[in-house]
């Protein structure tokens, strides 16, 4: 809703939208959500009142959110304060992937289910080592190559708002599995939708023909 009506976007757009997404919040209190939604806001305001030079920051969104994720699962202990609020606040991923890091290391090509799930710790739900873990080293580094081309080709094609959603994205695949999750998760549709915008129209365009 936010990215189809992106240029209409004002002060009441935020006050009406946070308004649903609180009410939301009390009803199923949903962290992951609420923070992906004011972080959103946060973004579309930035890209909006920012010079375009600057806006270059919004191709790093992926690299830092798999450095964050790296970091995280490398180094995290559960006695150390701020780890443990954090492992608190993202319900328990970073112990899980900690879990999965310290028990069966990593490996540059894919592996088996049996093995991925030999010890189960709960479900990897961030992105970035879903694909680390599971996919492997080599997989890993051609995936996000691939992104990262597809950030810097849009940032120097001027499309910022679609950026700006993106790396909304980017922030939500800490918290969820979703790219390698696509027939469970609609986020990944909407990406795509995000990067060909007109391609509902022309699909549309040739059924008529």
């Amino acid at each position: 809703m936010l990215y189809y009506n992106y240029e209409k976007l004002n002060l009441w757009w935020f006050i009406g939208t946070s308004a649903v997404a609180l009410i939301f919040y009390e009803l199923t209190f949903c962290r992951t959500g609420i923070a992906v939604f004011f972080f959103t806001w946060a973004l579309i305001i930035f890209e909006k009142i920012a010079k375009d030079r600057y806006k270059v920051i919004f191709t790093l969104s992926v690299p830092a959110g798999a450095i964050f994720s790296l970091l995280v699962m490398i180094f995290y202990d559960g006695g150390n304060s701020f780890m443990h609020l954090l492992n608190h606040l993202v319900s328990g991923r970073s112990y899980i992937m900690s879990s999965y890091y310290k028990a069966q290391g990593v490996s540059l090509f894919p592996r088996v289910q049996e093995l991925f799930y030999g010890e189960y710790y709960g479900l990897i739900d961030n992105t970035y080592m879903y694909v680390f873990l599971y996919c492997g080293g080599l997989v890993a580094v051609f995936f996000f190559v691939l992104v990262q081309k597809t950030l810097m080709r849009l940032y120097r094609e001027g499309h910022y708002k679609e950026l700006a959603m993106i790396t909304a994205f980017a922030l939500y695949g800490v918290l969820e599995q979703f790219v390698m999750n696509g027939f469970m998760n609609p986020f990944i549709l909407l990406c795509g939708i995000l990067l060909y915008p007109d391609i509902l129209d022309q699909n549309t365009a040739g059924i008529e023909k």
